[in-house]
C-alpha cells in the first residue's frame, strides 16, 4: 500500500469515526428526549418496554459499527534484511 492509499484510508476512517460520534450523540439525545417525554406524560409500561428494545437495538448497531472501524488492516510485510539478496 503506497502512501496515497494509506492517506486515503486514514481520511476515510477519520470521517467514519466522526460520523459515528455524531450518530452516538444523536442517539443519546433521542434517548434523553424519550425519557423526558415518558416521565412528563406518565407513560404506560408498554412505552418503556418499546423504548428499552429500541435503545438495545441502537446500542448493538453502534457496537458493530465501532468494531468494524476498530479493525486495523495487517501491515505490509517487510522482508528480513538478512534474508535479502543484495546484488550490486
Amino acid at each position: 500500500m503506497n502512501r496515497f492509499e494509506k492517506q486515503t484510508e486514514r481520511q476515510r476512517r477519520s470521517s467514519l469515526g466522526v460520523s459515528l460520534l455524531l450518530l452516538t450523540l444523536g442517539g443519546i439525545l433521542l434517548v434523553g428526549a424519550l425519557a423526558i417525554l415518558g416521565y412528563s406524560s406518565g407513560a404506560p409500561q408498554a412505552f418503556w418496554t418499546r423504548a428499552a428494545i429500541g435503545v438495545a437495538i441502537l446500542l448493538l448497531i453502534l457496537r458493530q459499527v465501532g468494531r468494524r472501524l476498530g479493525r486495523r488492516r495487517a501491515k505490509d510485510v517487510k522482508p528480513d534484511d538478512q534474508s535479502m539478496l543484495h546484488l550490486k
